[in-house]
């Protein structure tokens, strides 16, 4: 079960303290959307803005979106890399491994790594989407092996389902 100091704590890898929210489809940023994300009925979800997270209710893997101008490239790689840091979260980086790929037309990269959270060996998934000339999508993943393919079919329709909108 996800400990509620864990579910703050994946509150802070969105900038902005998330509201509740419901699952199903979440557009961001709020008011003027570029991208949408379809996440399950039967996940937890936390949202703000400009973020969306979501855990299954066992809480035992996580993923969270988070939209960047890109402008801020910089400044959200050192936010994502401090609340690793304030979750503990360290990677062996000799584990590390990186796809670049195209996103509707964007050049992207998925980078994965092995390691190790406060309840043990996870696996981290980091993906930057390029949306436009202006706006990028962070998605991360992170839980256990176990976790990640109890939920692979979950996990696979959350990837399918963001869109980018006109």
């Amino acid at each position: 079960m996800i400990s509620m100091l864990r579910a703050g704590i994946l509150g802070t890898l969105l900038s902005l303290a998330p509201a509740l929210a419901l699952a199903g489809e979440h557009k961001l940023p709020a008011g003027k959307p570029v991208v949408s994300i379809t996440l399950p009925d039967n996940w937890e979800v936390s949202a703000d803005t400009h973020s969306v997270s979501a855990t299954p209710k066992e809480g035992d893997v996580y993923v969270a979106a988070m939209l960047v101008s890109m402008g801020e490239f910089t400044r959200a790689m050192k936010f994502w890399e401090d609340s690793l840091a304030d979750l503990k979260i360290t990677r062996d980086e000799t584990s590390k491994t990186v796809q670049k790929f195209k996103f509707e037309g964007g050049d992207s990269i998925s980078t994965a790594w092995k390691a190790k959270d406060e309840t043990g060996p996870i696996r981290l998934v980091q993906t930057i989407l390029k949306l436009s000339e202006n706006h990028l999508l962070f998605v991360t993943k992170w839980g256990p092996e176990a976790a990640h393919k109890k939920y692979a079919g979950e996990i696979l329709e959350i990837q399918r389902s963001v869109t980018k909108l006109k």
